[in-house]
């Protein structure tokens, strides 16, 4: 093989068996060949999103399929203490796409798309299932620059009155709210952290969360865009919790 300064990260189906040969998907092997710019004989790090890990070899690559040698399995776990859950509502541009990024890559667990009043109107059935597999492309590429080991969900989208209800603990970021409490991140649960879109939430959208229990929080005295502020919250749980 080529002598490489990096070795990519390839996402292959559970679980990985040592001495065995997997066939990556469509989307995986185009990552590889076209852009990662790998072919047959090269080396690669499987990972099977579970925890499982692999050195492997390309045995046959193309754009569209690719196949690969799994040698010694290897369990690592370098996910964070929280369960933290971004909640992003969906902007105009590719500012959701930004913070789905940075938060996978912090080391959210999952990322649940919202439609607000400010925010961009839910997509029709076609548009959707583009961008659903845009985002999951997405964030399977950061999962694997961040090495995580975990595969992070990405959850169907939803109005946001419709995702609101009963939760197991949540903050909704908003520029009213009291000071991001540091007690907030604990371990076990699910903790959802709720941000805007450009124009933030609507004060109904507020009052609502409040009422369905949420915690309403701001992160400082400044103003942050859309895609900063999830990642950035994200963050200082973790440095709370000891994770940073």
């Amino acid at each position: 093989p080529r002598l490489m300064a990096h070795i990519p990260r390839v996402l292959c189906p559970p679980p990985l068996t040592a001495a065995s040969e997997v066939e990556l998907d469509a989307d995986r092997a185009h990552h590889l060949y076209t852009v990662m710019r790998r072919r047959a004989g090269d080396r690669v790090r499987a990972w099977d999103g579970k925890g499982r890990e692999a050195d492997a070899e390309i045995l046959a690559l193309d754009h569209r399929k690719g196949r690969l040698r799994i040698e010694a399995i290897e369990e690592h776990d370098r996910e964070s203490p929280l369960a933290l859950v971004l909640v992003q509502a969906v902007g105009r541009s590719d500012r959701f796409d930004e913070a789905m990024v940075a938060a996978i890559e912090v080391g959210a667990v999952a990322v649940q798309p919202v439609w607000t009043e400010f925010g961009l109107p839910a997509l029709k059935t076609q548009r959707l299932e583009k961008k659903l597999r845009s985002w999951h492309n997405q964030l399977v590429g950061a999962a694997e620059q961040a090495e995580r080991t975990r595969l992070p969900e990405l959850r169907p989208p939803l109005q946001f009155r419709d995702w609101l209800g009963p939760r197991p603990g949540g903050i909704v970021l908003h520029p009213g709210g009291e000071p991001l409490p540091r007690t907030a991140a604990g371990s076990g649960d699910e903790l959802n952290l709720v941000v805007g879109p450009e124009g933030g939430f609507s004060e109904g959208e507020v009052e609502r969360a409040r009422q369905a229990g949420l915690q309403v929080c701001r992160l400082g005295p400044r103003i942050l865009r859309m895609e900063h502020a999830g990642p950035l919250a994200l963050a200082v749980l973790q440095a709370f919790a000891g994770d940073y």
